[in-house]
């Protein structure tokens, strides 16, 4: 399997518990990632990509930037069995969130697009 150095995934109650393929535990990553601001957490200056994202919702020419620093980001983090090959913002059903479809390539699997959706932080303030 090309994915053990990432089997895990954190559950409901916050434990972990192991993932049933590469989708599924780069999927939370990268959720995670998007949920967090930059230099929100102490173990990377480069973790959260809220900023990033929401900047290419906003200004185009920052979508090679942003597939640039996913990729750099899961390079620092010792993730090196799977690159982003493309993120693009795609319109969302709910008002108050941000959705993404991002490609994968890992292993000999190419072009492989996962769903990325996080709500808006006001929202999940209220809710």
């Amino acid at each position: 399997m090309d994915f053990v150095a990432f089997p895990f995934r954190v559950g409901d109650k916050g434990r972990l518990v192991r993932s049933s393929g590469p989708e599924e535990s780069v999927t939370q990553l990268l959720t995670i990632m998007g949920n967090t601001s930059t230099r929100g957490w102490s173990g990377s200056t480069k973790f959260g990509l809220r900023e990033t994202l929401l900047a290419m919702r906003s200004n185009r020419d920052r979508h090679l930037a942003a597939i640039r620093e996913l990729n750099e980001l899961l390079q620092e983090l010792g993730i090196f069995w799977v690159r982003v090959e493309n993120i693009q913002p795609v319109a969302s059903e709910e008002f108050y969130e941000m959705s993404y479809e991002v490609k994968l390539s890992y292993g000999d699997r190419v072009g492989v697009t996962l769903p990325l959706n996080f709500p808006h932080s006001e929202r999940k303030a209220q809710g």
